[in-house]
């Protein structure tokens, strides 16, 4: 929800991200909470996200060249100077998340996940 709130600012990723969720903080970086009775299920979260991966798919399918190599206006929070540049820094991120799972499963012994 954060990268495509700086690509489309007051988008309609704001109709479909919890307002609890942000309140809350609990997704914020350096906000762990131990208790996970205070995250939604995995199930509601996947809802989002899939709905959050839509809206990022229909806005690249609009974006042109120009849209994807202009500036952002806030500077892009130090994540990226350009659309195109946070679309190649979230990619990188998942292959991050993806490599420490992976590592995680080897480490407890558990068979690879693909």
């Amino acid at each position: 929800g954060w990268v495509l709130g700086m690509l489309q600012p007051g988008g309609r990723q704001k109709e479909i991200f919890p307002g609890a969720w942000v309140e809350s903080k609990l997704f914020e970086y350096a906000h762990p909470v131990q208790d996970d009775g205070k995250y939604p299920t995995l199930d509601e979260a996947r809802r989002v996200y899939d709905q959050m991966h839509a809206l990022l798919i229909e806005w690249l399918d609009r974006a042109d060249d120009a849209t994807l190599t202009t500036p952002l206006d806030d500077g892009g929070a130090g994540f990226a100077k350009s659309p195109a540049e946070a679309i190649g820094r979230m990619a990188w991120h998942e292959g991050w998340h993806a490599g420490q799972l992976s590592l995680l499963r080897r480490a407890l012994g558990l068979a690879p996940a693909f």
